[in-house]
């Protein structure tokens, strides 16, 4: 934390609110009282560009306030220490910016737990960056939802604030009664008008319609799951004693440095060199297993042997089939309406219909097993 903001939250409590309420004539008179106190440290040309901050921002002329006292920054940063360039925009982005603290925090409160957790932290960051006036003109009229059609950048969609700030807010993940707030969510509360952090179904609310907001690498599936990352390792468990029944030789899934479904395709070619007659039961087994512990899927067109051609097991195929029956029992059980995918990284962001989610698997929607359970990122 920089000397002026410390040497600010320092004197807070000198105001009735427990900070300088700018429509009140006496907090404002007791701020600059204050400030002017310190002006020793500015030379001629810094006072001159301070007092006409204070006079354009808050409409208060620094030459007419009473001028008693100069020492309580000089306690902080020293007698002999002059501010710098970054000090000196550090005060005038606080006096420019605070009055509209209350209006700010007010608002960035109304639209959830986790935005009010975090609503004093924006806040700082406004005075920080100076953008508390811009922000506080925009929450009189911000965009909407529709605003942002079916893709784009945040970062070029929300250009009234800065990259700086915007890149701070996506990042922001707060959490309320053990439920996390993920990227990007309060980003999307605090800049739309009609946005809202969700009480039920999906991430975000929008105007009463549940949306899910999913960064690069998620799990397309939400608490109400009966099965999650651990449950291959119950497939592995249950195939292997099946099938160790069966042959005469062990064999093992836990192979190192292969993806989950591509474990059961090696597996297969072994079974298939050595004991080439063990294939339809090794095949029934995984069937029989994979139905047993991932519980909720529609399995009314599921068929592993359909995934063997030609002495070929195309395990890819049975993972992305899987995956898409995983994502479509999430629509289900968490009934949102569409999914904001994003890329916090670049700001990129695309916004996808719960039907159009198994069509685009393979194109769009990039999908991989990594444990028990699939990822997905959207192909930018």
């Amino acid at each position: 934390m920089d000397n002026i903001t410390k040497y600010l939250n320092k004197i807070a409590y000198k105001f009735p609110k427990g900070y300088p309420d700018m429509n009140d004539s006496k907090d404002k008179t007791m701020l600059f009282e204050l400030i002017e106190q310190q002006l020793g440290l500015f030379s001629d040309e810094e006072i001159d560009d301070i007092t006409v901050t204070i006079k354009d921002k808050v409409g208060v002329d620094l030459d007419k306030v009473s001028s008693d006292v100069r020492n309580d920054i000089l306690d902080i940063v020293g007698d002999d220490t002059k501010l710098s360039n970054d000090d000196l925009d550090n005060v005038k982005n606080y006096i420019s910016g605070i009055k509209y603290k209350k209006g700010i925090i007010d608002y960035i409160s109304s639209k959830g737990a986790g935005e009010k957790q975090v609503s004093t932290k924006i806040f700082n960051k406004m005075l920080e960056t100076g953008e508390a006036e811009t922000y506080f003109n925009y929450i009189k009229n911000p965009y909407k939802y529709s605003f942002l059609g079916d893709g784009g950048n945040f970062f070029s969609k929300f250009k009234v604030l800065s990259n700086e700030l915007v890149k701070f807010i996506i990042d922001l993940t707060p959490s309320v009664r053990r439920t996390g707030t993920g990227k990007g969510e309060v980003l999307l509360s605090i800049m739309l008008d009609d946005v809202k952090d969700a009480s039920t179904g999906g991430d975000i609310n929008v105007g009463g319609k549940p949306v899910e907001v999913k960064n690069r690498g998620a799990i397309p599936m939400g608490q109400k799951a009966e099965f999650g990352e651990n449950t291959i390792v119950t497939v592995y468990d249950e195939v292997e004693e099946e099938m160790n029944k069966i042959l005469n030789n062990d064999i093992s899934l836990r192979i190192k440095g292969t993806r989950p479904f591509n474990r059961f395709g090696v597996v297969f070619n072994q079974i298939k060199d050595e004991q080439p007659q063990a294939l339809k039961n090794y095949i029934d087994i995984i069937e029989k297993s994979i139905k047993r512990n991932y519980i909720g899927l529609n399995y009314e067109d599921f068929n592993v042997a359909s995934y063997v051609n030609g002495g070929e097991f195309n395990w890819a195929g049975l993972e992305q089939d899987l995956s898409k029956k995983i994502i479509q029992l999430y629509t289900e059980l968490e009934e949102f309406e569409e999914i904001l995918f994003l890329n916090d990284a670049t700001g990129e962001y695309a916004i996808v219909p719960t039907n159009e989610l198994n069509n685009q698997v393979g194109d769009k929607i990039i999908i991989k097993f990594a444990d028990g359970m699939p990822r997905w990122t959207y192909k930018f």
